[in-house]
């Protein structure tokens, strides 16, 4: 056989398994999840607005094991708009500081649960 031949085969083959390994690293960024958490109040006027949060999964592939996190100062600096109050929302800590879990999130779909009201009751945001 030639040389000129078996050079050609060669690198063809590397050509060949460098498209495939690009191609699945496309497609498994492209066909991911994408899951959007948002706080929104309830739309009517009310002396204590409910408070929901609201997952959606934007992506092309269902989601597995959501977990929400957040940062306790974040959290803090929320919760305790006037002075004196320190004491963190019940809600507050079940939702970003516990180890739920949510185990699968379809794509195209949304969830949504209450989170809390905003007032100055105790508990309340």
């Amino acid at each position: 056989m030639n040389l000129t031949a078996i050079l050609i085969s060669m690198s063809s083959i590397i050509v060949s398994i460098t498209s495939l390994l690009v191609s699945v690293v496309l497609w498994r960024h492209t066909n991911r999840p994408i899951v959007i958490a948002r706080v929104s109040s309830t739309d009517k006027v009310d002396i204590h607005p409910s408070l929901n949060i609201l997952l959606a999964n934007t992506g092309n592939r269902p989601a597995k094991n959501i977990k929400l996190i957040a940062l306790e100062k974040d959290v803090q600096r929320a919760a305790f708009q006037e002075e004196g109050n320190t004491q963190m929302p019940q809600d507050a800590k079940r939702c970003f500081f516990s180890k739920v879990v949510i185990p699968v999130l379809a794509n195209n779909k949304k969830i949504s649960s209450g989170f809390g009201y905003l007032g100055r009751g105790k508990g309340a945001w």
